[in-house]
């Protein structure tokens, strides 16, 4: 086998969503904020975006239109970074019903990493898949992360997030 060591994170900003609320930091680093909410209420436990009680874990949950949530690292002074995620998909019938997952350096200019695509309704009794992405091009005092569903997802379209992670390497 090969490949080398296992990879070593200097700082890790990291959010597995148990305290139930958008301040959760379970990393070795503290965020720079708290997540907030993009076109809903503003309210961790209740709306379109929310932390969710899923079969006996606490995620990240967002359906309906053009919603999100986003928060904001800084990882000046590093000099590379990954973001790693899980994710299930719920009732997702079409391709036009999805979740990005974006990355900025000032929270105005976004990168797409990634969409994760309908149809899909992964079962949220199973572990979710986990996917990692290099930001290290995109290092600064205020990196921000965002989740942002499509204009075509319904209530009941839903993409959820769990353990999300930065880890920052210097």
């Amino acid at each position: 086998g090969g490949g080398g060591p296992p990879p070593t994170c200097a700082a890790t900003f990291a959010d597995d969503f148990e305290t139930d609320d958008y301040t959760g930091s379970t990393g070795t680093a503290a965020w720079a904020g708290n997540w907030t909410e993009i076109n809903d209420s503003g309210n961790p436990g209740n709306g379109d975006v929310q932390v969710a009680a899923v079969t006996g874990n606490r995620v990240l949950q967002m359906g309906n239109s053009a919603r999100g949530a986003q928060r904001v690292a800084d990882l000046s002074g590093n000099t590379s970074a990954t973001l790693e995620l899980g994710y299930w998909r719920s009732g997702l019938d079409g391709a036009d019903e999805y979740a990005t997952v974006e990355v900025s350096t000032d929270g105005s200019n976004w990168t797409l990493l990634d969409q994760f695509v309908g149809p899909g309704n992964d079962p949220t009794s199973a572990p979710p898949t986990v996917v990692s992405y290099d930001i290290s091009a995109h290092l600064s005092a205020t990196t921000h992360i965002r989740f942002v569903t499509s204009g075509s997802n319904g209530k009941f379209d839903r993409v959820l997030f769990d353990d999300i992670e930065i880890c920052a390497d210097n």
